[in-house]
């Protein structure tokens, strides 16, 4: 029976922090033997690589020869090497041990089988492992296509990190594999010795597998993908079913899009018309702004339709269930359920833990407040959940018309202009109350600094918090990296989450090509802000957002403007 994929919860934090070691080192190796690519050219020979870049594009070509060179080939030890050397260095002796295993990649290949926002997991096209590679940049709609990287071990089995290559291949390479292997049995070497020995002749089949090259999308239909991204990226809109759909109708149908423009808006009138994106823009506008008639955009649009409800069958791509986040200063759900379970058991009198665990498993159990300072925290929280601002106002009026001393009616009321002095009193009155609303009270004063670029007091008020969350802890970050405080900011960033914001800050501390290629993967819309130099909103009260969102961009920029700012 095949293996399942684990779930994210099985993957120790303990991993992030040493894969991110792995890919300083990496950073820190090639940078030191990046003017060596001539050697490299000479181990594989000018006229073969000039024929991959031909067959391959060039940054492609040099990734595949660099790699094969430095970490594969044997032929130099400067890897093992410089491995040695961190070793000796470190003091860690669980580190040591890894970074021993290091020394030795493992070159993988073979099909994506899972992708999340933690791990990509991979089937090796002959022997059916699975692994689950930690950093290695997959969506999607990758899932069955192949892959092939080199990689090295991480702490747990079947836990991987990437050092280097990372390609993904279509389907139709599944005859270059077995090409590979009808070698490697005439060769009779061990796998490892077989790929240091034979990667030249690997690539060499790579390249001249015809069943790769008949699949390869043509490039006007490519450029009506990159077209669709930019306008969803210029319409600060992201929907990755509508951007699957139409890659599936580029590389299915016969396309003749004389006019691209009329095409892209089809595609976004389609999307708005079965709620694939929200109606922003009319038809009229959609037409305007593309240089084209409406009857244009009514034809692509119908051929769209057309499409999607006779032949289209992919239903799978088209489900966007995206982990949801949560982000600002407002007390949440969670925060109000915990209030209602404590005085629930202060009210009765619940001591033990094992009555207090069964009340909260327990279902349609709601605190009923009886005084004045229960109803007050009663209608803060009330007003933490409202989406109109005048309901939130009337709601935090009434919390502190129960009890002026309420630590969240203060926070509320803060907001509003005039009211400035609220948030003082609040934290002055949050030294008495519990750890929640003092944790709340001493986020929101450091948020509001934040927004001032008091960065000297924002970072006092985080002092004062006794616990944070993922979410707080990138606040954190933004706040070090203002200072300029770097090796604080670079050890907290070692142990916070792989997603878009962490990428986007390591690449202001490494600004590499490929860095930025990755944050801009993982989210487009913070490079579209920085460069337009727009000015970051505040930071807000709550959001929601899913990983590469443009609410997540505009998080994203407003805490590294600061260091934008200093940097460039």
């Amino acid at each position: 029976m095949k293996k399942q994929p684990i779930t994210q919860k099985n993957i120790a934090p303990v991993e992030y922090h040493f894969m991110t070691i792995k890919q300083k080192f990496v950073q820190q190796f090639l940078t030191k033997y990046e003017n060596d690519f001539d050697q490299v050219k000479r181990w594989l020979s000018p006229m073969f690589f000039q024929e991959m870049e031909k067959k391959l594009d060039e940054h492609t070509a040099r990734r595949l020869a660099e790699d094969s060179y430095f970490f594969l080939s044997g032929v130099v030890p400067n890897w093992p090497h410089f491995m040695m050397e961190r070793m000796k260095k470190e003091p860690q002796s669980k580190l040591k041990k890894l970074i021993h295993t290091w020394q030795q990649p493992i070159f993988f290949f073979g099909e994506i089988i899972d992708v999340t926002d933690r791990y990509v997991a991979i089937e090796h096209a002959w022997t059916k492992e699975i692994v689950y590679v930690l950093d290695f940049s997959a969506m999607p709609h990758h899932i069955g296509e192949n892959t092939l990287l080199l990689l090295v071990k991480g702490l747990e089995e079947n836990i991987y990190y990437s050092l280097s290559m990372g390609i993904i291949l279509t389907k139709a390479s599944d005859s270059l594999f077995e090409a590979w292997n009808k070698l490697y049995k005439v060769t009779a070497l061990p796998y490892k010795d077989f790929f240091q020995q034979h990667i030249d002749d690997c690539w060499r089949l790579l390249i001249s597998e015809t069943s790769l090259s008949s699949n390869t999308m043509r490039t006007d239909k490519k450029q009506l993908l990159v077209m669709l991204d930019a306008a969803l990226i210029e319409l600060d809109i992201k929907s990755e079913p509508l951007f699957l759909f139409t890659h599936r109708y580029v590389t299915t149908k016969h396309i003749k899009a004389r006019k691209k423009g009329g095409f892209i808006a089809g595609v976004l009138q389609f999307g708005m018309k079965f709620n694939f994106i929200p109606p922003i823009l009319t038809v009229t506008q959609l037409a305007t702004i593309c240089d084209v008639s409406k009857t244009t955009v009514y034809s692509y649009t119908a051929q769209l339709e057309n499409y999607y409800k006779e032949e289209f069958s992919e239903w799978h791509l088209l489900e966007d269930e995206q982990t949801l986040y949560c982000s600002g200063t407002d007390a949440t759900i969670i925060d109000r359920e915990k209030w209602q379970l404590a005085r629930l058991c202060d009210e009765r009198s619940i001591e033990d833990e094992v009555t207090r665990k069964r009340l909260q498993k327990a279902k349609n159990i709601e605190f009923i407040p009886k005084n004045a300072h229960d109803l007050a925290q009663h209608f803060a929280y009330l007003a933490y959940e409202q989406t109109h601002d005048q309901q939130r106002f009337d709601f935090a009026q009434t919390s502190f018309s129960y009890d002026k001393n309420c630590v969240d009616a203060l926070l509320l009321l803060s907001d509003y202009k005039g009211n400035e002095t609220y948030l003082q009193r609040a934290l002055e009155l949050s030294e008495k109350s519990s750890d929640m609303e003092r944790n709340r009270a001493y986020f929101k004063a450091a948020a509001v600094s934040f927004d001032m670029r008091n960065f000297e007091k924002s970072f006092d008020y985080l002092n004062q918090m006794t616990t944070w969350t993922v979410e707080q802890q990138y606040l954190r970050l933004a706040v070090l990296s203002a200072l300029g405080e770097d090796r604080a900011s670079k050890r907290l960033l070692a142990t916070l989450p792989d997603n878009a914001l962490t990428r986007w800050f390591t690449w202001t501390y490494h600004p590499i090509a490929e860095n930025y290629n990755i944050a801009v993967m993982m989210n487009a819309f913070v490079d579209k802000y920085r460069q337009r130099d727009i000015d970051p909103l505040a930071y807000p009260r709550h959001c929601f957002y899913t990983e590469g969102c443009p609410v997540q961009g505009r998080l994203i920029y407003l805490l590294l403007y600061p260091m934008l700012q200093r940097n460039y």
